[in-house]
């Protein structure tokens, strides 16, 4: 992974531990702009508080480059229809201190991903069930599903909101570690947007286990309310 190749995904700490992954997002008119709104899943707000929690742009979370800088959150804002037990409506939106640039587009309804869309999801989740976590933020390409396929796997636990996307052989996925950690995908305009926000799975690569995600496209009005003041 090249220092930068994935600006949006940023490495969430508390106290200066790593808890997670955080998605930055663009500011409208812009990735060059400066965005202080970032992207978590709910149940990572819910165990944290803006006092003592940061994002960080470094690529290598024990050894970061020169360059890289840590901002203090200001503010969470939880979607008001987080269910902890279901994890439904599994989003936040975080106001860092200062804005940074590179952040990810969102998409809009007219582009959403379609099933069979190749998308990357990028984080340090740990490198498999019985696996290390690793120090370099890591990226697997996955298959979206369509919803009858997540419903298949998942029945009722799959439900508005959510987005599946796994690999169909098995193998590559995401694990603990990678909730907040952003899938994207290449639209036919040239653009990368934001599919989603990992939010749980079972088993880590299992075919017939895919990774569900907070569908952002779900959420455009939510988010875009909640938006922190560009810089």
């Amino acid at each position: 992974m090249t220092p930068g190749e994935i600006p949006w995904a940023l490495a969430l700490r508390r106290n200066g531990m790593h808890v997670g992954t955080a998605t930055l997002l663009a500011t409208p008119g812009g990735s060059e702009l400066l965005s202080r709104t970032v992207l978590i899943t709910a149940h990572q707000a819910s165990t944290l508080s803006p006092a003592g929690t940061e994002v960080d742009t470094a690529t290598n979370i024990i050894l970061p480059e020169a360059d890289a800088v840590r901002i203090p959150v200001e503010r969470f804002v939880t979607h008001p229809g987080f269910d902890p037990v279901s994890l439904r409506d599994d989003i936040a939106v975080v106001h860092l201190r200062t804005g940074l640039p590179g952040g990810i587009q969102l998409p809009t309804p007219s582009i959403a991903p379609l099933a069979g869309t190749t998308a990357r999801v990028a984080g340090w989740g740990a490198l498999g069930e019985d696996g290390p976590s690793p120090n370099v933020l890591q990226q697997v390409d996955l298959t979206v599903l369509t919803d009858a396929e997540a419903v298949d796997a998942y029945g009722d636990d799959f439900g508005d909101g959510m987005l599946a996307a796994g690999d169909p052989g098995g193998g590559k996925g995401t694990w603990e570690g990678d909730d907040g950690s952003p899938l994207t995908y290449r639209s036919a305009d040239g653009n990368e947007y934001l599919a989603g926000i990992s939010s749980w799975r079972r088993g880590c690569g299992r075919a017939d286990r895919p990774d569900v995600f907070t569908r952002v496209s779900h959420y455009l009005g939510f988010i875009e309310t909640n938006r922190a003041p560009s810089s």
